[in-house]
């Protein structure tokens, strides 16, 4: 059976009542074979229009078919053999009509494959499913694995379990599998399907032919296709139908749209039913992920309502990142926010770079520069500031659960000194990761070895460093097959080999390790199976490593190369995050193949310019940095105020723990005190003090960073740091001692401002304004704060209730 598919990328109008004439029919498949008894086949029909926009109008089409005793179809248009012959199938749809060729070679049915017909029933009816037989105990005294993932250990109970009561094969239909799906006798579930149902049969068949098992034997599944892959669909409930094909290693190609199980990446904006119908609900995007055994394959739908009147206004792009940002946007007709200006510019990029506020002083002089490249020269000048290597670092110790607790004193700060000044030289990153895997030896020798002090077994390293540095979560796969991605146990105990050698004994002192390795082959062993795994790579084929070879250096060498299809796109994906907010794919530590980016384009052109700068990680956020979707402004406009996912404008985010804190000492001129978590000494500090953003230890906190979600180093995931608002943060503002000691010490900078000589009340609110807010007060707000300095005696106290009032807005707590 020969196949073809066309997909049309183009809007359509937001109702029937206002589409354009209907033109033509297209059929996919336009001709149709059926080769055994239970070889449907499902019909696409979209229509096509005079301004060359398609529709899907495969419900909405009226099916004739000449020879009903060949051949029949439902109105979901799917095609049934009844005998052998050929016949035809008119389709018609207002005045457009259109024929379908049918030919049936064969009704003879094929063996019921256990592998391939029962385990997808299964599987489909949701007996596998977690709620159900699928639990980690199973359910009524009846365990199967998760989503089918080990059909090979699921024979036993289907076909012998509870002492062989659970089939008939004298009489199929009266078996205790059978009768609880019909709903004939009591089942929790409830009735799945009809005895005389295509699922129904398959069972009853293959309970008739004795319960074979053909895992070892049966065609395997290649490939998993969905159509159509992409489809925009107007705002208003239209109905989109999947076709999902499954494709064998015998060569055969099987319809499986009604067997697989579907999802939306987005149910408020398309939902999808058990048959592969999407629907568009409101306006949005989302990706309909279609599951077939260990397959999954998947199509973006964009709802939106098509407006005849907008009219995009053509900004100029500074880059590719602009111009893959401004593509999709266009097509979404969605116009992106004006440039933020120059005040806005300044504080989001010290932030996002350094972890803090500009100055006052910082503020004037760039606002005075009148220079049309100042904000590039601004970049340039704040990724050279150490501050900028302190707060990145920040950033990946956080992954690397750099704290006291496992890495004692010398440790914790040799960890945090490596990365900090791998940052400030601008190592390229590939070396940066390879020097972190392949590390070994004495910890104060080679800092770098500390990254393997926090992990207790291999599983656990090799968890952490997929997930830092390639952006997958395998954890789900160690138990069992992935259930929501590719991955299976071998993939997951195959990294988990890579790490095999890895060693450590205590060094010379409590405060460093010998991380060494063991002359013995690298292996895993597979829990389920018992067999010793090699090293294999993610989306490769297993590595032969001998007991003298470092597999761990192997490791590091393949990860970092430029044709590894992981490393640099997880990594720029993160960058992106970091800067904007949002993951092109997000979470960034969840990318798999369900989830897809938001902006596919721009990921690729990213991944590609970052490869092809050696990984030069300056270079490519200053790509980032420079264009003009990053300095957008938070201001929405009319067609973008409800996108959160494709950068139109400036997402405004909660300031970290660490930036809120040094803010406030920075602001004040109040220096912070820090507390060790569990009251036991902890690393050695300067004396002359340090900044949250400085701290390598997680033990070592105060009160402000445990309120706003500093994360405690125990995990390798990026959602262990919480930046959102809570009641209890705005009462730690307002009424906290970290905002009120500050403000009202006689040392703070506020009084300050206050004593200084001669100073105006025009001048006190101004200076206020920059130190808190890095800007000058606009009319009305100067208006205000001088009626209250003027009705106030107390000039001081006055200073103060405007400091409280300033740091207690929301301009103040988030990075817009």
């Amino acid at each position: 059976m020969r196949l073809r598919f066309c997909v049309v990328l183009l809007f359509v109008p937001a109702t029937l009542s206002a589409a354009p004439a209907l033109t033509g029919l297209q059929l996919d498949p336009p001709s149709m074979t059926l080769t055994h008894a239970d070889d449907a086949h499902r019909l696409l029909v979209t229509g096509l229009y005079a301004d060359g926009t398609t529709r899907d109008l495969t419900r909405a089409a009226q099916y004739t078919v000449a020879d009903a005793k060949i051949a029949t179809i439902d109105k979901g248009g799917r095609v049934t053999p009844g005998s052998t012959g050929s016949t035809s199938i008119t389709i018609k749809v207002e005045q457009q009509t259109k024929q379908l060729a049918v030919k049936v070679a064969s009704i003879d049915a094929l063996p019921i494959s256990y592998a391939n017909d029962v385990i997808p029933v299964l599987t489909k009816s949701g007996c596998n499913s977690g709620a159900c037989h699928g639990a980690a105990s199973g359910k009524k005294g009846f365990k199967l694995s998760l989503r089918g993932y080990d059909p090979l250990t699921d024979h036993p109970p289907l076909s012998r379990g509870s002492d062989g009561h659970r089939l008939n094969t004298v009489v199929p239909a009266q078996s205790l599998l059978v009768l609880k799906a019909i709903g004939s006798v009591p089942h929790d579930g409830g009735k799945l399907f009809d005895l005389t149902s295509p699922y129904g049969r398959v069972l009853e068949r293959w309970i008739a032919a004795g319960t074979p098992n053909d895992v070892k034997t049966a065609p395997q599944l290649v490939d998993l296709e969905i159509y159509p892959k992409f489809r925009t669909l107007p705002a208003t409930k239209l109905d989109q139908q999947m076709l999902v094909l499954a494709k064998f290693s015998d060569g055969r190609v099987r319809d499986v749209t009604n067997d697989s199980r579907y999802s939306s990446s987005n149910e408020l904006v398309a939902s999808v039913d058990d048959s592969g119908l999407a629907k568009a609900l409101t306006k949005g995007e989302a990706a309909i992920t279609a599951r077939y055994g260990p397959k999954i394959a998947i199509s973006t739908i964009v709802a939106m309502d098509y407006d005849s009147t907008f009219a995009w206004p053509n900004p100029p792009a500074k880059n590719y990142v602009d111009q893959h940002v401004f593509d999709k946007l266009k097509k979404m007709q969605i116009a992106p926010s004006d440039p933020c200006s120059d005040a806005e510019f300044l504080r989001r990029v010290s932030y996002d770079l350094l972890g803090l506020p500009p100055t006052p002083d910082e503020v004037k002089k760039f606002l005075a520069d009148t220079r049309t490249d100042k904000r590039a020269r601004l970049i340039d000048l704040l990724l050279e500031r150490p501050e900028h290597a302190e707060y990145w670092a920040l950033k990946w110790t956080d992954l690397f659960r750099v704290r006291f607790e496992t890495l004692r004193d010398k440790g914790t700060w040799g960890l945090y000194r490596h990365v900090r000044d791998s940052i400030a030289g601008n190592k390229p990153f590939d070396k940066f990761v390879r020097d972190l895997l392949a590390a070994e030896g004495n910890t104060l020798a080679n800092p770098a070895a500390n990254y393997y002090r926090v992990f207790s077994t291999p599983d656990e390293a090799s968890e952490a460093t997929v997930q830092i540095f390639c952006g997958i979560r395998l954890l789900c796969a160690k138990c069992h097959d992935h259930p929501f991605e590719k991955w299976v146990q071998t993939d997951y105990y195959g990294m988990s080999a890579f790490f095999g050698q890895l060693a450590n004994k205590p060094g010379t002192s409590r405060d460093d390790f010998v991380i060494f390795r063991n002359e013995t082959a690298p292996k895993a062993r597979h829990p389920g199976t018992g067999a010793s795994l090699s090293p294999k790579y993610l989306d490769a084929a297993i590595v032969d490593l001998k007991a003298t070879d470092n597999a761990r250096d192997d490791l590091a060498k393949w990860l970092t190369a430029k044709e590894n299809p992981h490393f640099a796109r997880a990594t720029v994906n993160r960058l992106w995050s970091h800067l904007f907010g949002k993951g092109i794919i997000d979470p960034v530590d969840d990318i798999r193949s369900s989830n897809p980016p938001s902006n596919a384009p721009l990921l690729d052109a990213l991944t590609k310019d970052f490869v092809a700068h050696d990984f030069d990680v300056r270079y490519i956020l200053k790509v980032m940095l420079n264009s003009r979707v990053y300095q957008l402004s938070a201001r929405t406009t009319p067609t973008n105020a409800e996108d959160m996912v494709n950068f139109s404008h400036r997402l405004p985010r909660r300031l970290s723990a660490e930036q809120i804190l040094d803010t406030l000492s920075q602001v004040t001129g109040i220096k912070q005190a820090f507390r060790s978590r569990y009251g036991e000494p902890t690393i050695a500090l300067p004396a002359s003090g340090i900044r949250a953003g400085q701290l390598p230890d997680k033990q070592l906190t105060a009160e402000t960073l445990d309120l706003f979600g500093r994360p405690r180093g125990e995990s390798s995931c990026a959602c262990e740091r919480h930046e959102e608002s809570s009641m209890t943060q705005a009462l730690h503002l307002i009424n906290g001692k970290g905002v009120a000691d500050r403000v009202q010490s006689p040392a703070s900078s506020i009084a300050k401002i206050v004593q200084r000589p001669k100073i105006t009340d025009d001048e006190v609110i101004g200076e206020l304004y920059l130190l808190i807010l890095c800007r000058q007060p606009n009319a009305k707000e100067l208006e205000v704060m001088k009626q209250h300095l003027a009705s106030n005696p107390d000039r001081l106290k006055a200073a103060q209730d405007m400091a409280w009032v300033l740091f207690n807005t929301r301009e103040f707590l988030f990075n817009h």
